[in-house]
């Protein structure tokens, strides 16, 4: 009887919370936050990994790509992204980088460093120059992405740190 019991509350229990709707976020990293503006709610989420629905969004220009976690947000979808033309060497790197940019900087540069999950490591602007050095022994052993951004351009790199 104590099993008879036993097995009523666990199903009666299950059926009573099963109803219930979750938000959540399958993946290995990633955080979703709620925003209030203008009277309206919105979630925003970032994760790796994530399992969704797939759509597409579009409301006074601007284009959200839902489900998979799309890493762009564009005004316009059809915007032309015109890459940051610079040489960053020497790849692997051990522990100084060079960049040299070969283009007319007109514009600080941004430097930023994330992991392979696309955590921000290090940031940081730099003059308007088109030659300089980095030290990179902060950084341990492991691949990074490598991100310039000048003149309202950017490229990203796949950074191997010795």
């Amino acid at each position: 009887m104590k099993h008879f019991y036993l097995v009523f509350f666990l199903f009666v229990g299950g059926l009573l919370f099963a109803q219930k709707a979750q938000r959540s976020t399958t993946g290995s990293s990633g955080q979703s936050i709620q925003i209030t503006a203008v009277d309206k709610t919105f979630y925003v989420s970032q994760s790796v990994g994530q399992q969704g629905v797939i759509g597409t969004l579009k409301n006074n220009g601007y284009v959200v790509i839902q489900g998979f976690q799309q890493p762009l947000f564009s005004k316009n979808k059809n915007q032309v992204i015109t890459p940051l033309n610079a040489l960053v060497y020497p790849n692997p790197v051990g522990e100084i980088i060079n960049i040299k940019i070969q283009e007319n900087v007109t514009t600080p540069i941004t430097v930023a460093v994330y992991d392979i999950l696309g955590k921000l490591l290090f940031k940081e602007a730099k003059k308007e120059t088109a030659v300089f050095s980095m030290d990179m022994t902060f950084l341990a052993s492991g691949n990074y992405l490598f991100r310039l951004s000048a003149n309202g351009k950017n490229q990203t790199y796949k950074l191997l740190k010795k």
